[in-house]
C-alpha cells in the first residue's frame, strides 16, 4: 500500500519513528474522543494526498476493561483540508494486524508486546539483541529487497519462537523505501526461517 509517490498514492515515511507535528495532531484529533479502547501511536508509515490528507499509523490498542485485550492495528486517519473549514480529523479505517490470543503464554498462543518492548532497535538487552540478530540471519539472503525491523509486535512459542515484526522494505543497495511489511520468522536453536511476509 505505502509505496507510491504521486497524487492519490502513498508516500512512505523513511523514518517512521519520526512523527511530525501535523501527523501527531491528526492522530490526537481522531482518537481523543474514542471510548472503550486506548490507542498508543507507535509508527507513522506514510501520507496520502487526496481531498485532504490521509495518515497511516501503527498503533498499540488496548481495551479499557477489567481484563484488557491488547493488539496492534493499522489506523488510517483522514484530515480534511480547506480554507473555509476548520480541519477535522476522523478515523477512516482500522485493520487489526495481531491480537493477544487466549492462553497466550502457553505453546501456540500469541503474546502481544508492551509498547516499551516494541521499540526493538532502541533497546540494549540480551533478548532484543537476539531478536535483531535472528532477524538479520533470517533475511540475509533476500534478493532485490532489504528488510529492516522497525517494531516488534508479538511472539508465539511453537517449535522455537515465531517473532512478529513490522519491517521497512527498501530497494536493495539504495535508500528507496518500497513500503512496510508484516513479517513473521521462526527462531529455533541456530536456525532462523522466514514464515511469511505481508504487505501492510
Amino acid at each position: 500500500m505505502l509505496n507510491t509517490v504521486k497524487l492519490g498514492g502513498w508516500t512512505s515515511n523513511e523514518k517512521p519513528f519520526e512523527i511530525s507535528k501535523e501527523a501527531k495532531q491528526a492522530f490526537d484529533g481522531a482518537t481523543n474522543n474514542v471510548f472503550g479502547v486506548r490507542y498508543e501511536l507507535m509508527l507513522h508509515l506514510g501520507t496520502q494526498i487526496v481531498a485532504g490528507r490521509n495518515y497511516a499509523f501503527i498503533c498499540r490498542s488496548e481495551s479499557t476493561t477489567l481484563n484488557p485485550k491488547a493488539s496492534y492495528v493499522l489506523m488510517i486517519v483522514y484530515a480534511s483540508l480547506g480554507e473555509c473549514e476548520k480541519v477535522k480529523y476522523q478515523i477512516a479505517k482500522i485493520k487489526k494486524l495481531v491480537k493477544q490470543k487466549p492462553k497466550a503464554h502457553i505453546c501456540g498462543g500469541i503474546v502481544v508486546t508492551k509498547a516499551d518492548q516494541a521499540l526493538i532497535k532502541q533497546l540494549d538487552c540480551i533478548e532484543a539483541n537476539h531478536i535483531l540478530s535472528s532477524f538479520e540471519n533470517a533475511f540475509k539472503n533476500m534478493k532485490g529487497v532489504s528488510y529492516s525491523p522497525e517494531l516488534y509486535v508479538a511472539h508465539q512459542v511453537t517449535q522455537g519462537i515465531n517473532y512478529h515484526i513490522i519491517a521497512k522494505a527498501t530497494l536493495a543497495g539504495t535508500n528507496e523505501v518500497l513500503g512496510f511489511r508484516y513479517v513473521v520468522f521462526n527462531s529455533f536453536m541456530d536456525e532462523n526461517t522466514i514464515i511469511s511476509i505481508k504487505h501492510i
